[in-house]
């Protein structure tokens, strides 16, 4: 995979993306492939967007927000 680290903002105020989950896929001969699959911690009910924040090993970054119920 080309991914080397991706981060998710549970609560994204549309702002500031505040990390609060990372994957990292680690350098040299640590270098795996980053975990993609993550848990959310409990939430309050409600309305919410959440924000994905990903870095390619080329440095090229892209994201993505969802409203969720």
């Amino acid at each position: 995979m080309w991914i080397d680290y991706w981060a998710i903002d549970w609560d994204y105020d549309g702002i500031t993306f505040k990390s609060m989950w990372q994957a990292i896929r680690g350098n040299g001969k640590r270098a795996n492939t980053v975990n993609t699959i993550a848990s959310s911690p409990q939430l309050s009910a409600g309305k919410r967007a959440i924000a994905v924040w990903l870095v390619d090993v080329f440095g090229n970054d892209a994201s993505a927000t969802v409203e969720v119920r």
